[in-house]
């Protein structure tokens, strides 16, 4: 058994008969579908085996919380790769029983299965999977048109986090996506990448001044910063990002054409 599998025992609230019917109950929950994240009296933590630990209260919570290796800015780049002593290849997690650390220990794919641990890697693959909108894009000035050698403004509204919810390993998990960086493409070879939205006129943050007439495909694309959390959990970083191409939009540059009016 793996050390993960090693961390299940049963807990039996009321009794203290050993073969007990209460106790048999008990003992049947601890298996390998047993879920260490939402554990009440079911599961928990040991390093022996199949054990009776009588309970008081209403139960305990796990967490299972990824070892970074690599921060990028407040988010996890990397998670901490691990072997098992059968050479599987994991991730580090620390285990924590009601807030109290259980030590550091090396997951695989087929232990989370096991033992309904969702992983990181397992959230990084729904939240690649998960359909995310594309940001809405605004040009002014409105329809399409705009002059040469002219400040035109770009900006988005789209700027909340969107969550959805999926199921791992039979546990509900919320993943929420929040934009975090805006790539412009003006459709004349400049591009320009913001962590900003940008602003409705006056205000003017991104601008772009087409130096030539002629008809531009200008479009926004939106990386997204994920994090996620287990049934009603703490929220975890999502160590990947997940980048969405906007539909281009036709965009006319003119000259501007003086005109004598009278008076």
């Amino acid at each position: 058994m793996r050390i993960l599998g090693r961390l299940l025992l049963c807990f039996a609230i009321a009794a203290t008969v050993l073969g007990s019917t209460q106790e048999r109950a008990a003992a049947e929950n601890c298996n390998a579908n047993a879920n260490l994240l939402s554990a009440s009296e079911t599961c928990g933590s040991s390093g022996h085996g199949t054990t009776k630990l009588p309970v008081a209260g209403p139960g305990q919570t796990y967490a299972v919380i990824p070892v970074c290796g690599s921060k990028l800015r407040r988010h996890c780049g990397k998670v901490l790769d691990c072997t098992d002593g059968e050479g599987t290849a994991g991730h580090y997690y620390d285990v924590k029983v009601d807030g109290v650390n259980q030590g550091r220990h090396c997951i695989t794919p087929s232990d989370a299965t096991e033992t309904g641990v969702v992983t990181l890697d397992a959230v990084t693959r729904a939240f690649k999977d998960l359909t995310w909108p594309a940001s809405t894009l605004v040009i002014q000035p409105p329809d399409g048109l705009t002059l040469v050698n002219f400040d035109t403004n770009f900006y988005t509204t789209s700027t909340s986090p969107i969550t959805q919810t999926v199921t791992l390993v039979k546990q509900q998990v919320t993943i929420e996506a929040t934009p975090s960086q805006y790539h412009w493409t003006f459709g004349d070879g400049e591009t320009l990448t913001t962590t900003k939205p940008g602003a409705p006129y006056p205000k003017l943050t991104n601008t772009h001044d087409y130096l030539r007439i002629g008809t531009y495909a200008v479009s926004l694309a939106t990386t997204y910063t994920g994090r996620y959390r287990v049934g009603d959990g703490g929220w975890q970083s999502i160590a990947e990002t997940v980048t969405v191409e906007g539909t281009p939009q036709q965009l006319r540059v003119i000259e501007a054409q003086p005109k004598l009016v009278g008076y």
